[in-house]
């Protein structure tokens, strides 16, 4: 990085004297909690600036042979996107800074994937949340920059987001190796799903104040270019048979975040209360809503293009499939869809902005027909 340079009031640059790290905690843990914009989000993504929300500083991460809370990652953050951050700080002068670190957050994170789960994700967000004067609701809400913001499937999304590896690692030093540099460029190319990132905050002295300067380190644009390709061949190669992590992938690339959470909250609720899924084959994927007390075909087909399919033909035969249709229709006749005569023949179809308008009623029509 170049020299950092004070133009004084004579208009004369003065080379500003660098200041050495001297405390962990207090120059980078300390700092960084009192102001999260150390994590530099316009350079991470020039396009959508990251903004942060500090779930616990000191996340416990439990150990899997021994049991309980073993160890501890410096910071864990979400991402308006809620795409989970692994925060790892220290000294460059410290030399576990060159490899620990990084089996040491590998682990942290492979384990944190595991183990946390929504309960445990919001209890840690309210202790943070309440240390901070406020509720888990307002945190959310503020970093999304909506006071209507669906807080329950934003943390649903972290932790679908956690369990697919979607995750992104950061290593917080005021200055770094260039050993470590290489690991992390390295590291940041082969991993398709998770990006692995240094933050280099050097420190400089003018007077009795500090200056920090945060630089990124390891996304490159040839790894942003690596990942893309990457995700598109795993696409091309798996799309001839689709899968629920293959369906949700797509329907976030293609609806939005917003979208794809409403969405994705609907899925897992059906899943959890007992429906079974179905997937199309071919290039545009379908997962299909299965009840099995009504019909052994999918009774809704949701599209990864964020649009919907009513398969009211299917729901006959029995006392539940009469309930099934009938609340189908209801709820087609709610978006003004257009019904065939013969319900037998009718499979009314829902654009995707229709069909967010009444995707609650969906779900309370699922939770209702799956009791």
């Amino acid at each position: 990085m170049a020299d950092i340079f004070r133009v004084d009031e004579t208009g004369c640059p003065r080379k500003l004297e660098k200041a050495p790290c001297l405390s962990e905690e207090r120059e980078l843990q300390q700092a960084l909690e009192r102001n999260h914009d150390l994590l530099p989000g316009d350079q991470i993504n020039p396009q959508s600036p990251r903004r942060w929300l500090l779930v616990q500083r000191e996340m416990p991460v439990p150990d899997p042979g021994a049991g309980g809370n073993r160890w501890s990652i410096d910071f864990f953050f979400l991402d308006q996107d809620a795409t989970p951050t692994f925060v790892e700080c220290k000294r460059g002068t410290d030399t576990r800074a060159r490899r620990e670190i990084v089996a040491q957050v590998l682990e942290y994170a492979a384990n944190g994937a595991f183990y946390w789960d929504k309960s445990f994700l919001m209890e840690s967000l309210r202790k943070t949340s309440m240390a901070h004067g406020s509720s888990p609701e307002k945190y959310i809400c503020k970093v999304l920059q909506d006071d209507d913001a669906d807080c329950e499937a934003f943390i649903d999304n972290a932790v679908y987001k956690l369990r697919e590896g979607n995750v992104r690692l950061v290593f917080f030093l005021n200055e770094a190796p260039a050993e470590l540099k290489s690991i992390v460029d390295f590291l940041n190319r082969q991993m398709e799903r998770t990006e692995v990132l240094l933050v280099e905050a050097k420190q400089y002295r003018h007077g009795e104040t500090k200056i920090v300067v945060p630089m990124l380190f390891g996304y490159t644009e040839e790894a942003r270019r690596i990942k893309k390709e990457n995700t598109l061949q795993r696409q091309t190669k798996e799309k001839r048979i689709w899968t629920k992590p293959l369906f949700l992938d797509t329907l976030r690339d293609n609806v939005g975040e917003d979208a794809f959470s409403r969405i994705r909250t609907l899925v897992e609720a059906a899943g959890s209360a007992g429906a079974v899924f179905k997937y199309g084959r071919g290039d545009t994927g379908s997962l299909g809503i299965v009840v099995p007390s009504v019909s052994h075909n999918p009774i809704i087909l949701l599209w990864t293009d964020g649009n919907a399919q009513f398969q009211i033909g299917f729901a006959r035969g029995t006392k539940q499939a009469e309930k099934a249709r009938e609340g189908l229709v209801d709820i087609a006749r709610s978006m003004n869809l257009h019904l065939q005569d013969d319900l037998d023949k009718a499979f009314p179809f829902a654009k995707k902005d229709v069909f967010l308008t009444r995707i609650d009623a969906v779900r309370s029509f699922l939770d209702f027909l799956l009791r």
